[in-house]
C-alpha cells in the first residue's frame, strides 16, 4: 500500500497533524524519493518536510566507527553500520548504544532540535604486550659415549693383561721343556710339545699385545669424548651427530659438536 504515492502522502499528512512528528518526517522523506506525478502535492509534501525538519534532530554515525556497528537507540534496534541515511528522532536526550563485537559505547546523546548529531565508537586495538619468550633450559651432555668406550677399553685392556699373564706362564714351560732335551730326538712326542707350546706362547703374546692397544685406543677415545661433550657442563639444546666406529688402531670417534 505504501508503494503508492498518495497513499503515503495521506499517512504522512495524518500522522502530521496529530503531532507524530518524528514519524510524518520519514514518511514524507520516503514520499519525496518516489517518481513524482502531481506537482501541487510534491510542492506541499517539500514544504511540510521543511516545517518537520525543524521539529526533529537527527543522528549519523562517524564514517569511522566500524562497519557492521549495531546502532540502538532508546532501546530500540536502528541498523548497522553504514547506515543508508540519518536517524530521526524527536529533540531531547537519548540513549545512544554502538556495539562492535564486544566493544560498546552507551551515553545519553542531547540532540537539539532540527540539528544533525554525530556519534562515533572508537575502536582501538588493545595495546600489544611484548611476549618474552621462557628462557630455554639448558642441557648436560650423556656420559653414555664415553662411558661405553671406556668400558670397551677397559675390557680390552683386561684381555691384554690376562693374555699376557697366560704368554709368560707358557713361556716359562716352554723353556723348561726345552731345556729338559725334550728334543733331543726331535721326532719324539715331547719335543712336538715343547714346540706345541712355543706356539702356544707366541699366539697368547700377539692376543697380548692387539688387548692392549685396542684397550688403550677405546680408553683415549672415551677421554676425547668426554673432553668433547663435557657432560659435566650445562648447555643450550642442540643434537649432537657422534658416531663410533672400530679402526685398524682399535676404534675411531667423530661426529658434529
Amino acid at each position: 500500500m505504501l508503494k503508492f504515492p498518495g497513499v503515503l502522502f495521506n499517512l504522512a499528512r495524518a500522522e502530521m497533524t496529530v503531532g507524530h512528528d518524528v514519524e510524518a518526517y520519514k514518511l514524507f522523506r520516503d514520499f519525496l524519493k518516489m517518481p513524482q506525478t502531481d506537482l501541487d502535492r510534491s510542492m506541499l509534501a517539500r514544504k511540510y518536510y521543511g516545517e518537520l525538519a525543524k521539529k526533529v534532530s537527527l543522528v549519523t554515525v562517524s564514517a569511522q566507527t566500524p562497519k557492521g556497528t549495531k546502532v540502538i537507540i532508546d532501546g530500540v534496534d536502528a541498523g548497522e553500520t553504514p547506515l543508508a541515511e540519518p536517524i530521526v528522532v524527536s529533540a531531547g536526550t537519548h540513549d545512544i548504544v554502538l556495539r562492535y563485537a564486544d566493544k560498546e559505547k552507551k551515553s545519553p546523546v542531547s540532540c537539539p532540535l532540527s540539528q544533525t548529531v554525530t556519534v562515533e565508537l572508537e575502536v582501538k586495538e588493545d595495546p600489544k604486550v611484548p611476549i618474552t619468550p621462557p628462557a630455554e633450559k639448558g642441557e648436560k651432555g650423556s656420559w653414555l659415549v664415553p662411558g661405553v668406550l671406556a668400558g670397551v677399553g677397559v675390557v680390552g685392556l683386561g684381555v691384554g693383561i690376562g693374555l699376557g699373564a697366560a704368554s709368560g706362564s707358557s713361556a716359562s714351560d716352554a723353556k723348561a721343556l726345552f731345556q729338559g732335551g725334550a728334543c733331543a730326538d726331535l721326532g719324539s712326542a715331547n719335543c712336538q710339545a715343547a714346540k706345541d707350546k712355543e706356539s702356544s706362547t707366541s699366539g697368547l703374546a700377539t692376543g697380548s699385545v692387539i688387548g692392549y692397544v685396542a684397550g688403550g685406543a677405546f680408553v683415549a677415545a672415551a677421554v676425547i669424548s668426554a673432553v668433547v661433550i663435557a657432560p659435566w657442563k650445562e648447555r643450550p639444546r642442540k643434537n649432537l651427530g657422534l658416531w663410533v666406529a672400530p679402526s685398524l688402531s682399535g676404534g675411531a670417534i667423530g661426529g658434529s659438536f
